[in-house]
């Protein structure tokens, strides 16, 4: 499975082109992809969608970048985790 990173807060033609053309597996989400939580909730619906919508009809693995401590990509008002060393 090949999981991706994508520019932009919305679908443009290279991001259809990666779910339709090229089938990846799922998409991560950066800081970049996040405006707000209404925007980010729109846009993983309108991806799943568009993924939905292909002839193998699968829904996309979305991940994000959220390692806890300073690697934290989303902010308030998603949760924040302490750093991994701090968990054992």
């Amino acid at each position: 499975m090949i999981i991706a990173g994508f520019d932009g807060t919305y679908i443009n033609s290279d991001l259809e082109e990666l779910i339709i053309n090229r089938r990846v597996g799922g998409l991560i989400l950066f800081e970049r992809n996040f405006e707000n939580l209404d925007q980010l909730l729109r846009l993983i619906s309108e991806l799943q969608s568009l993924a939905m919508s292909c002839p193998a009809s699968v829904p996309l693995f979305i991940s994000v970048d959220q390692e806890g401590g300073r690697v934290s990509r989303l902010k308030a008002p998603f949760s924040a985790f302490p750093q991994p060393s701090c968990l054992g």
